[in-house]
């Protein structure tokens, strides 16, 4: 039994009929519009079962948490403008689902402009949520509308903080100022007290030697009549003289008598050349009487006779 085509793949007849009627133009025409449809079918099939992304509630971003930061990267600020949570949509999760889910392509596309913003300057990598909302703006990207207002109320609240913390910033910054002089003053003065000590101990030491020196100058005056305005006698030259020429008859005589202990060269010794009192084996040393028997009692008696 022969299965024809039409019944093999559940065409209908009708359609089979018009389409044997068609020339080879018409033919290839319609083949290209089936194409067309059948891509569509099946992205639109694919995209509907990717949307994952964007429906799974664990995608979704705390925006109170995250409005509270005081900055976010590229990477952040990308997936918080669309409410997902930067933890869970990143680079790598969406470079796989490029294809299949818009989200993942849309986030994709907001990174890549951010990253060359940051690359060009036109953002810093890390600034704050208030900043980021302006750029997004500024490229015509959508955002929510519950960031937005967390964002703007945020930047409220910080603004009134900045109000009011200059005095106290001030305040402590001037009090650090008034620390920061005082300490260099203080050290200033130690320098100085540091300074004027070391000249004391040099000017006490000056004088006393020089009243140590009046003191000796007093007393060979009082009473070994020591006349300083007297000319100079010779004879304290002539006895360092003469002490000089004993010092070194001294040293000479020393020299000499230590080079007669020595001795005039050194004892030598004759090498070893007696041999070992046993003969030595491959591993153990024998005594050559070692295993001689013992004399028998008539040789001992024959011994002591001789």
């Amino acid at each position: 039994m022969t299965i024809s085509l039409a019944e093999l793949y559940d065409i209908p007849a009708n359609f089979i009929n018009r389409l044997t009627e068609l020339d080879d133009d018409d033919l290839e025409a319609e083949y290209q519009k089936e194409q067309i449809v059948e891509k569509a079918k099946n992205l639109a099939q694919r995209t509907k079962r990717s949307d994952y992304l964007a429906e799974d509630p664990a995608y979704n971003a705390d925006l109170v948490h995250w409005c509270r930061q005081d900055f976010w990267n590229y990477d952040e600020a990308s997936a918080l403008s669309l409410a997902k949570n930067p933890e869970m949509l990143t680079f790598d999760r969406a470079n796989g689902r490029r294809f299949d889910s818009a989200l993942a392509k849309e986030f994709l596309e907001r990174r890549e402009t951010a990253f060359r913003a940051v690359s060009y300057g036109a953002i810093g990598r890390t600034s704050n949520p208030r900043n980021w909302l302006k750029w997004f703006d500024s490229k015509e990207f959508s955002v929510p509308d519950r960031l937005r207002e967390l964002i703007t109320k945020q930047g409220i609240l910080s603004a009134h903080a900045s109000q009011i913390s200059p005095s106290t910033h001030s305040t402590k910054t001037e009090a650090n100022a008034n620390l920061g002089a005082q300490l260099e003053e203080l050290t200033k003065k130690l320098a100085k007290v540091e300074k004027e000590l070391d000249e004391a101990k040099r000017d006490v030491t000056g004088k006393a030697r020089s009243s140590l020196l009046k003191i000796v100058l007093g007393l060979a005056i009082a009473d070994l009549g020591y006349d300083p305005k007297a000319a100079k006698s010779p004879t304290a030259a002539e006895i360092a003289k003469l002490l000089g020429v004993w010092v070194s008859r001294l040293r000479l005589i020393r020299s000499e008598s230590i080079s007669q202990k020595l001795p005039t060269r050194c004892p030598t010794f004759a090498p070893k050349t007696s041999k070992p009192k046993y003969p030595v084996g491959n591993r153990f040393r024998f005594a050559p009487n070692r295993y001689r028997p013992e004399p028998q009692s008539n040789e001992i008696g024959l011994h002591h006779l001789n």
